[in-house]
């Protein structure tokens, strides 16, 4: 089987470079463009690709209200072009998605059966891009996953460390709950996934390391393990002035990959430990 990874050089696939083996075919925008959809069938079929982990994405979740058609054509377009390319050789894909498809209006952890309702065009570009793969004719996993970080890209872990080193007070937002979740760690499920059972029909899945916390919280954690002095200051999201609305809570729960794979998942402190050994 031949797998390829899109979106090589954004933090996921810096992280899955790490972790899968040496056939595993990277591309980049520039080598397969998944919004071309004669260009993604071109090279699916000329590099006899089996199976695509799309971590190709739009992330750009303020700039999205604005750049809507960008937007779909990446999150939403992307994943029908990757779909029906691998449906020509009786392919499969494992597409990254987000816990922006809910609303943020529960109080425990998000479950897989639980109902979307996305706040931003983000969020709804990427329920359209799980939308086209669910009823596509090809086999799949939706992989739900949640505040990712590592040592590699643009993240806030990074953002924090870079920021703390500099300034002797930041601001940080208090009213906004989510998983932190280290995307080593979810290589390692990826692995998983195309190592062992890969599911006879499309299902979603969520990942992310077991606990939830806000911004202000994560931060805090980064500024204890690096023994800093920075006063954190605890703000609200209005105060930020943002352009799309986020969920004030969007913590996921990773039960069902966890049964079903017997796969064990760190805490998400402890996976911060981690990462910030690697980006020290």
């Amino acid at each position: 089987m031949k797998v390829a990874v899109t979106g090589a050089n954004g933090q996921l696939g810096c992280c899955l470079r790490n972790i899968l083996n040496d056939e595993v075919v990277f591309l980049s925008k520039e080598e397969m463009d998944i919004t071309n959809e004669y260009e993604t069938l071109d090279v699916i079929r000329d590099m006899e690709i089996d199976l695509v982990i799309n971590t190709a994405a739009y992330t750009h979740v303020d700039r999205a209200e604005t750049e809507k058609d960008l937007c779909w054509s990446v999150n939403e377009k992307g994943v029908r072009n990757l779909s029906q390319a691998l449906e020509r050789r009786n392919g499969k894909l494992i597409h990254i998605s987000t816990d922006y498809v809910f609303d943020g209006l529960k109080k425990e952890p998000y479950v897989e059966e639980n109902e979307t309702n996305p706040l931003s065009e983000y969020g709804l570009s990427k329920r359209g891009g799980e939308r086209v793969l669910l009823h596509s004719n090809i086999n799949g996993v939706i992989l739900r996953t949640s505040w990712l970080f590592s040592p590699f890209g643009k993240n806030f872990v990074k953002t924090m460390v870079q920021l703390m080193s500099q300034n002797d007070e930041i601001r940080v937002v208090q009213d906004q709950i989510g998983s932190p979740t280290s995307a080593l760690d979810l290589s390692k499920s990826i692995e998983t996934l195309i190592s062992t059972k890969f599911p006879e029909k499309t299902e979603i899945y969520h990942f992310a390391n077991s606990g939830y916390c806000s911004w202000w919280d994560f931060a805090t954690e980064i500024k204890n393990n690096l023994k800093l002095s920075t006063v954190i200051v605890p703000i609200t999201t209005d105060e930020l002035h943002q352009t799309a609305k986020r969920p004030a809570f969007g913590a996921l729960s990773s039960k069902k990959f966890e049964n079903d794979y017997s796969f064990k998942i760190q805490s998400w402190q402890s996976s911060l430990k981690n990462v910030l050994k690697e980006i020290k």
